[in-house]
């Protein structure tokens, strides 16, 4: 049978932002008679070599800053030129091409190609959808700028062969639109392997933890404002961050967090992956995730997979994806922005006598990848 040349494209790729769950793909795709490319920046290329074999890439000459939002769409400019240069080595050389997410990054050059490519297959995974400024917090034009190139990519969207969703949220507002959407299970997969083997004895521990993007949008200024409220009766308590950001958001959540002395009640344990994030989720009371918006975290799912409580702001999609957690009082939800509401909670909160049953392997990747797959058969 002849192989399915599938490229994925990834020059959004920076070391701060987890590609656990793509690696699981492109293991599952080359075990179902694919061979892989890898469309990506040298600082992924060396990623990836250490995480898969069997793989051609190519590579472009160019690495991310992220100073700060504002210097994105020029970065993003930036990397499109270089990938540009790549287009004859794509066009009409490959069956599939893979978007793994639905930022513009990952739009633009496969919307190029199918201009002149036909026959060519495009996929992509769409995770959320961008809300208008004024319904996100932070500064109006910080908001905008992710805004217009949301909708910019909806546009470049129509050109894709399948929009692969999870929410049901998601697949109506695509279905709505006339899009090819394809909704490829009702929640996503966790990796199992970082929740494997013995707690290490060195691992922090944290009466609640925080992982994910440090941004705005994620409520991560919000978990400071909560965190001041609960050291009033809780002196102790503590927080646990994981995650990165851009340079000048990390330095506003730092003089926030000094300012209202709480250096010692929040600790930022930086971008952290595998085993060690496993072993710190693990230890954790509960998992504290104020989002703003969300299409089903996979940050969010990991906790629950893990028993462990999840304080949350109310949003309809885990309505979507986590209605059996929210039926055991597994998820616990807020008004946005009710700080004093949220710590109340907190400090009669007495989470080590919870108790939930879910099974980790309730949580594989395998039926949501294979679903993908057969959807892309050419």
């Amino acid at each position: 049978m002849k192989k399915i040349k599938l490229l994925v494209y990834d020059t959004n790729f920076t070391k701060y932002i987890t590609r656990d769950i793509l690696i699981m793909k492109i293991k599952y795709w080359q075990k179902n008679n694919c061979d892989i490319t890898v469309l990506c920046t040298k600082e992924g290329e060396k990623y990836y070599k250490t995480l898969l074999r069997n793989i051609t890439f190519i590579s472009l000459n160019y690495t991310y800053r992220l100073k700060s939002i504002y210097f994105r769409p020029w970065e993003f400019v930036q990397v499109t030129f270089h990938a540009l240069f790549h287009l004859k080595s794509i066009i009409n050389n490959f069956d599939i091409i893979y978007s793994q997410s639905s930022v513009i990054d990952f739009l633009l050059l496969p919307w190029i190609v199918k201009l002149f490519d036909t026959k060519v297959k495009w996929y992509v995974l769409v995770e959320n959808i961008v809300p208008p400024p004024h319904k996100r917090p932070g500064p109006f034009l910080r908001n905008l700028i992710p805004y217009i190139a949301f909708l910019i990519g909806d546009q470049l969207l129509r050109r894709a062969n399948g929009i692969f969703v999870i929410s049901a949220l998601l697949y109506d507002y695509y279905n709505i639109r006339k899009y090819t959407v394809i909704r490829i299970g009702e929640q996503y997969g966790i990796d199992l392997d970082i929740f494997q083997g013995p707690v290490s004895k060195s691992s922090p521990q944290f009466d609640a933890v925080y992982c994910g993007r440090l941004h705005e949008a994620k409520g991560v200024f919000d978990l400071i404002e909560v965190v001041r409220e609960v050291v009033k009766l809780k002196k102790n308590f503590r927080l646990g961050i994981m995650g990165d950001g851009s340079d000048d958001l990390k330095r506003s959540l730092s003089n926030k967090i000094a300012s209202y002395g709480l250096k010692e009640n929040i600790v930022f344990n930086g971008f952290v992956t595998g085993k060690k994030k496993g072993d710190i989720l693990r230890r954790a009371g509960f998992f504290l995730f104020l989002s703003y918006d969300e299409a089903g975290s996979h940050a969010v799912l990991e906790a629950l997979a893990i028993n462990k409580l999840v304080v949350a702001y109310n949003l309809p999609v885990y309505y979507s994806v986590n209605k059996k957690n929210i039926e055991t009082g597994q998820m616990i939800f807020f008004q946005q922005g009710d700080f004093k509401a949220i710590a109340d909670y907190i400090v009669k909160l007495e989470y080590k006598y919870l108790k939930f049953d879910n099974k980790l392997e309730d949580y594989k990747w395998d039926n949501v990848v294979k679903k993908e797959l057969t959807s892309m058969h050419v």
